[in-house]
């Protein structure tokens, strides 16, 4: 069971015997988060889910992860991290994450992709991440705990094996990835972009993080194109092919892990409707026989 948040305040020394008062603060689906004040200075407090582990998140390779892009002035400075009772505190940077409407500015876009190469070419991180195997331990989870899917999933089960095989080869050089760039996980002070949240962060193939993007900011065909006509300085229907693929596999990751946590979760949170959004772009896609387009470019 978590912590509440005055225990993992009582287990910082450094804190103790000073003036400490704390805000949660809204917005975040998973883990619980706080702005803590210790004399009149901010801090950033994140406790881990209990069900983070079951979900594929391992608390070693975050701490990892992010300390990696802290030096790399990616991301807050890690202050403290907590690995039994699965609480970060880092430095609290006081701005507001992006929103799917900035992310379609050409400023923003421009600001992603130097961090973005910046995050891809930086140092190992600790662990990979693959989110085809992701989506098989999700499925295995979903049969334990008899989690009934949508209509569709299961038919679809041959699409998600031929996308996985096809993907594979391009696992042979990985880079470091976030692999989970939803707005809320972006902070911009208008010359940076800085990343949180490394949940699921690992060495994997850039062009999920590309995809993976898209599909959080809804971006069209065109708005695709010119994302990664920037950040690789041409143009391939391979690489296009390839990045929606990832988005898919997206689509289909969080999905899955939506589901379990709509069963498994103590939050307020629709996760169901969260889930289903995600499948419903998905079958659109199949439907629209895009994904068999993809996969003949790759």
């Amino acid at each position: 069971m978590s912590l509440k948040i005055e225990q993992i305040i009582d287990l910082i020394s450094t804190w103790r015997g000073k003036t400490v008062s704390y805000n949660p603060i809204y917005g975040g689906i998973t883990n619980q988060s706080f702005k803590v004040i210790v004399e009149n200075k901010p801090y950033f407090v994140s406790i881990s889910s209990n069900t983070s582990k079951l979900l594929g998140v391992n608390l070693f390779n975050k701490f990892h992860n992010n300390k990696v892009c802290a030096e790399l002035k990616l991301s807050p400075k890690i202050i403290c991290f907590l690995a039994k009772e699965g609480a970060f505190v880092s430095e609290f940077f006081p701005l507001p994450p992006l929103s799917q409407k900035s992310m379609h500015t050409f400023d923003v876009q421009k600001r992603l992709i130097t961090t973005l190469k910046k995050l891809h070419n930086g140092p190992k991180f600790l662990k990979e991440f693959d989110m085809f195997n992701l989506i098989k331990h999700y499925f295995e989870i979903d049969s334990n705990k008899n989690i009934v899917l949508p209509d569709g999933y299961n038919n679809c089960l041959v699409t998600i094996d031929l996308i996985g095989k096809v993907l594979e080869p391009f696992r042979k050089k990985l880079m470091p990835c976030h692999n989970d760039l939803i707005p809320e996980n972006l902070f911009d002070d208008g010359k940076m972009i800085y990343l949180i949240d490394f949940d699921y962060s690992g060495q994997n193939d850039p062009c999920f993080d590309l995809g993976n993007l898209c599909v959080e900011s809804n971006f069209n065909d065109l708005q695709v194109r010119k994302l990664l006509q920037n950040y690789f300085g041409q143009l391939k229907e391979d690489i296009v092919s390839r990045t929606y693929l990832h988005g898919i596999l997206s689509d289909i990751g969080w999905s899955l892990w939506a589901f379990i946590q709509d069963r498994i979760s103590n939050s307020d949170f629709d996760f169901n409707t969260y889930g289903l959004n995600r499948w419903k772009r998905v079958l659109s896609k199949i439907d629209s026989g895009l994904i068999d387009k993809w996969l003949q470019y790759i």
